[in-house]
């Protein structure tokens, strides 16, 4: 209830400030853009919100999902993975996605995307792994230790004779790197 009271309380203020600052560009000549202050000032006050914590009512705002990181620091296992897709996707976070109990499927392609995140690739170094990277301003770093900034890449690895397990990796502004489980 109480946000349905703050909301006739803001917009009065706004229309205080703008009326305020008509008068005062009519009577006393002095200029002052409520529009770019206030616009200015949330865009400020999301900023911060965002760096410290959201108001109690958007705490419970979950943008991430078992497939998804947003603004989080997730485990994906793919071996737990019940919905059947395996796409898993970290924006503005950090992922860690386990591929050492992966079942390998010939029509299917694990993918991981990175956008603005950090991820980290968990292998099993005896499965053969087919891995397929594309990279725009951001890094994935392949089990070999070769980086790439900007293009494609595929590589195969693994001494495993069976069909390999099918990675696609995608960043932008990110950072991916496939570290052997232990």
């Amino acid at each position: 209830m109480k946000t349905k009271r703050n909301k006739p309380m803001i917009f009065g203020i706004f229309l205080l400030l703008l009326g305020l600052s008509i008068i005062m560009k009519a009577v006393f000549h002095i200029d002052i853009p409520v529009f770019r202050v206030v616009g200015g000032l949330f865009l400020i006050f999301l900023g911060v919100k965002m760096l410290f914590g959201f108001p109690r009512g958007m705490r419970n705002c979950d943008w991430s999902s078992n497939q998804s990181a947003v603004f989080s620091k997730q485990h994906f296992s793919v071996a737990q993975n019940k919905e059947g897709g395996m796409e898993y996707n970290i924006v503005f976070g950090q992922g860690t996605v386990d591929l050492t109990d992966a079942k390998v499927a010939d029509d299917k392609k694990i993918s991981v995307n990175t956008v603005f995140g950090n991820g980290i690739v968990l292998y099993d170094p005896k499965q053969a792994l087919k891995i397929t990277t594309n990279s725009v301003f951001g890094n994935v770093e392949t089990p070999d230790g070769q980086g790439s900034t900007f293009g494609e890449g595929q590589q195969n690895l693994g001494t495993s004779t069976g069909t390999p397990l099918k990675i696609h990796v995608n960043s932008v502004f990110g950072s991916v790197q496939f570290q052997p489980k232990s």
